[in-house]
């Protein structure tokens, strides 16, 4: 494994005559769409950019121009120093589609209202009544997988991160069991956010009455998770709020705003519980998807994790007094998240002009935080490729910029279930890696599959094998 001591490399200073940024020539009418949208070669594209034009450059989505933003000086601006001039931009807000106004894509005095009410539900006081239901469903798909580890079989690991963050999700926030229903709501999600996707890149976006093909798979799929949406509050309001262990809806459902009086409307709820429900497995689960992957690929990653599993947890599922001596397994986590992070870029609009980094920054400018690319950069990260989790010991971190790293975002919208994911992602990978081995498939082929979330394109094809005294 590598070391290094973190660069204090700063951005381009702003200059008294700010200049308009670079970028790749644009071809009418899609502008540079055709080298951004295959999923496979976004990235290296970006790359590429930043290598020719740097940090600052600007690319045209059809004919609207975005200014792409990599150095985390100019994050730490947009997200931080002068936020209140960067609201979601436009194309974020087509996820209004399907998310509704809920905390994602809301904005101004009634985002921190929602904010406000709901963040104490994911403080780590609020969160540690809710490790003993993850490590439950983490031990049922290990006793799931011990068919396939003594038969030497295959499994999509995908898929199956994902039943198991759709069952965490359901139960920790919602007080509900899907476990039945896991495969009908994770397909919807799929088209959810690939025609999202879609939406948010399209030159030409046909409003949802128009009866196109894709038009009618996102309705099909929204109808499937606002039904199942429907069904867990009514359960959950006939049944009435759990008073000795109050889940996220029972507090929802309960809320009543200080000014007025009034509690959410169904619509508001719908919205709230809908992000909660997408945005709360999907991340976690590509999470723990790569970070299979990764170990699949590196041996000697792999052993120091077992190395640590074995030490501390002796083969007894971990609890929560466990995870602070659980140090590697963060670290591996984190590591995962740097090169494959689960949500890779993040948009702002500018509402005023500005200056980032000696350019130019017009009113409605579109603003594109790419943390793929950003995860990548040179000066704050040596062999930036390469896959080593000890460059998040304590030390290394305090050394490193604060904005070189964002798998959940920053500043104030910074993502308000990441203790909740890092909990979640470290309690499964240890109870799942404590008794089996996950080998990618030789002949598989691994590619991005960038949508709104990082999936891999081709799914995760891995053979499940049992750790016995002999691997360990």
């Amino acid at each position: 494994m590598t070391t290094s001591t973190p660069s204090t490399a700063t951005a381009t200073p702003d200059t008294a005559t700010p200049r308009t940024p670079p970028g790749p020539p644009s071809r009418w009418p899609l502008g540079n769409l055709p080298e951004i949208i295959p999923g496979e070669t976004r990235f290296r594209t970006v790359l590429g950019w930043q290598r020719q034009y740097g940090d600052v450059f600007r690319v045209f989505l059809g004919t609207r121009e975005e200014i792409v933003l990599l150095h985390p000086d100019h994050i730490q601006h947009v997200l931080v120093g002068n936020a209140r001039n960067y609201p979601k931009s436009d194309l974020v807000h087509k996820l209004r589609t399907f998310l509704g106004n809920g905390l994602v894509t809301s904005e101004g005095d009634f985002w921190l209202r929602q904010r406000r009410m709901m963040q104490p539900h994911f403080h780590m006081k609020a969160l540690t009544g809710l490790a003993a239901t993850m490590g439950r469903v983490a031990a049922d798909v290990a006793a799931d997988w011990r068919t396939h580890a003594q038969a030497g079989a295959e499994i999509e690991v995908t898929h199956e991160m994902m039943r198991l963050t759709l069952r965490v999700i359901a139960l920790t926030m919602f007080g509900a069991d899907i476990e039945g229903r896991t495969a009908r709501v994770g397909a919807a999600v799929e088209v959810l956010l690939r025609e999202g996707a879609r939406k948010m890149l399209s030159v030409v976006d046909p409003p949802l009455w128009v009866p196109t093909a894709a038009n009618r798979r996102f309705l099909a799929a929204r109808r499937t998770v606002d039904e199942e949406v429907q069904a867990i509050v009514a359960e959950r309001r006939a049944a009435g709020p759990n008073e000795a262990a109050p889940s996220l809806l029972d507090m929802l459902i309960a809320a009543v705003d200080e000014e007025t009086g009034e509690g959410m409307t169904d619509q508001q709820l719908r919205d709230e519980v809908v992000t909660i429900f997408l945005a709360g497995h999907e991340t976690t689960a590509l999470a723990l998807t790569w970070t299979w992957y990764l170990l699949s690929r590196h041996p000697l990653v792999e052993r120091k994790l077992h190395a640590e599993l074995d030490a501390v947890l002796d083969g007894r599922a971990p609890a929560l007094a466990d995870l602070p001596a659980l140090a590697y397994t963060g670290m591996v986590i984190d590591e995962a998240m740097r090169l494959y992070p689960p949500v890779f870029y993040l948009g702002r609009q500018a509402a005023a002009d500005d200056v980032v980094g000696g350019f130019r920054v017009p009113k409605g400018a579109m603003i594109g935080l790419n943390m793929f690319v950003t995860h990548r950069h040179p000066a704050f990260w040596d062999n930036p490729e390469g896959f080593d989790p000890e460059r998040f010991t304590p030390e290394r971190v305090a050394r490193r910029h604060k904005y070189a790293y964002l798998p959940f975002g920053g500043g104030a919208r910074v993502c308000a279930g990441s203790n909740f994911a890092l909990m979640e992602a470290k309690i499964v990978l240890a109870t799942l890696a404590q008794q089996y081995r996950l080998a990618l498939r030789s002949e598989h082929p691994v590619a991005y599959d960038p949508i709104i979330t990082l999936r891999p394109k081709h799914g995760m094809v891995m053979r499940v094998t049992p750790r016995t005294p002999a691997t360990i």
